[in-house]
């Protein structure tokens, strides 16, 4: 749905908190603009699942001093049933 020109084009715009921010653009007709504005997150993230490539989210601590008792972690295999 993008035009072949002018060329995509991917920016890097800066350091965030547990990634490299990336500004990747392309051109398309005005007719499939929203399609493609809906359709490009998609296949880039299905893309990235292809090849192994996890998106970063920032990890936070919270202490609440030791009037609490630690916050319970289950780790559960994706695939597994149980």
């Amino acid at each position: 749905m993008c035009l072949d020109q002018p060329v995509p084009l991917v920016i890097f715009q800066g350091f965030g908190d547990s990634s490299l921010d990336l500004q990747f653009s392309v051109w398309a007709e005005r007719s499939n603009y929203l399609a493609l504005r809906n359709d490009l997150p998609e296949r880039i993230k299905l893309s990235f699942d292809e090849e192994g490539i996890e998106i970063p989210f920032p990890h936070r601590t919270l202490y609440v001093g030791c009037q609490t008792d630690p916050f319970p972690v289950q780790i559960i295999n994706k695939d597994s049933n149980t």
